[in-house]
């Protein structure tokens, strides 16, 4: 169990790393290029990862894989560094803590998964948290801030 509790505490440390450093580096950097880098060295070292066995693609697989590959990685990756070009870190990090919000809505539109009273309920005050704090904080919703948000859940619901 203590492994577990490394593993997540340093893909959170990573996450969280990961939307400042990508904040600064839309500052220099085409977000397109940024997005397309992600993507291209991801799929590398994943590759690389993989059992010996499993490298070897079939036309099958990629078919399963080329929808996944556009939506859930690409779209999100591109709304990713677009939108926190637009944003701030606070706010891409809060839509981002949405993920699972946005999962259960994907699921119950496309492959119609029940949730119950205390799903919706959850649902629903993630989103109501989300909203107050992205458009009514201290200092509200920056200029421009609303775009990059939009830009931002659109990723994410790519991603869902």
């Amino acid at each position: 169990m203590p492994q577990a509790y490394l593993a997540v505490c340093v893909t959170m440390t990573i996450w969280a790393v990961n939307i400042t450093v990508s904040k600064h580096a839309t500052a220099e950097l085409d977000p397109f290029f940024i997005a397309s880098f992600r993507i291209i060295v991801t799929g590398l070292v994943f590759y690389a990862l993989l059992p010996r066995a499993e490298k070897r693609l079939r036309a099958a697989d990629l078919k399963a894989i080329f929808p996944l590959a556009i939506t859930g990685i690409a779209a999100n990756q591109l709304c990713f560094v677009m939108g926190i070009s637009l944003t701030t870190p606070a706010h891409s990090a809060v839509i981002h803590a949405l993920l699972p919000a946005f999962t259960a809505g994907v699921a119950w539109l496309v492959i119609r998964e029940t949730l119950g009273a205390p799903g919706l309920v959850g649902l629903a005050v993630a989103l109501a948290g989300t909203l107050l704090v992205v458009l009514g904080g201290a200092d509200g919703a920056a200029p421009g801030s609303v775009k990059g948000d939009l830009i931002t859940a659109a990723g994410i619901v790519a991603f869902a």
